[in-house]
């Protein structure tokens, strides 16, 4: 076999490889679409305080649920619950409702059944196709869910949380409408 046909066949072979390992990850969640009557409250964000502190401020992250089965991951802030709400609005004041959609990371969806939770959201990779993680709790009521388990498809591992969400009213929410959910 020429030198040529060599080269080529390694690049075939070098392009599938690569396409195989870009490849983003499936949701595995189906949505919960158009929920009548939801446990918990949709009409705003979910705020969770995560362990780490830096400058006498906690971690905390944001989420947004919509009842056609949608979760958006809103960013997390070292700031007061109300500095997070004032940075979120300036976000929607400043780019728009859109301003999420144009980016998949962030972007998944949950369902939840008899009290329980389970979301699942595209996040940032570092290199190859985009990995979820996905989180399982209980509905405490319909203000608050306690997330007890993370699945990380990046390292394929199970951890224990004991992380709380707490409901924040916020208007106008994101869009949800997006090209990365079905």
């Amino acid at each position: 076999m020429g030198m040529v046909k060599k080269i080529m066949i390694l690049n075939i072979v070098l392009l599938i490889a690569g396409c195989l390992l870009l490849k983003d990850d499936d949701l595995v969640i189906i949505p919960a679409k158009n929920r009548d009557n939801p446990p918990f409250k949709l009409s705003g964000y979910y705020l969770v305080h995560e362990k780490e502190v830096y400058d006498g401020c906690a971690h905390k992250s944001t989420y947004f649920f919509y009842s056609n089965g949608v979760v958006l991951y809103g960013g997390s802030y070292y700031a007061s619950d109300s500095i997070v709400f004032i940075k979120l609005k300036n976000i929607i004041d400043q780019y728009g409702l859109s301003f999420f959609n144009d980016s998949k990371p962030g972007w998944g969806s949950y369902c939840e059944n008899n009290n329980k939770i389970d979301f699942e959201i595209w996040m940032p990779s570092s290199g190859g196709g985009l990995k979820t993680v996905i989180r399982s709790g209980i509905i405490l009521n319909d203000t608050c869910f306690l997330i007890n388990k993370i699945f990380d498809n990046y390292s394929k591992k199970m951890e224990s949380a004991n992380d709380t969400f707490y409901f924040q009213q916020f208007c106008p929410k994101p869009d949800s409408i997006n090209k990365w959910v079905p």
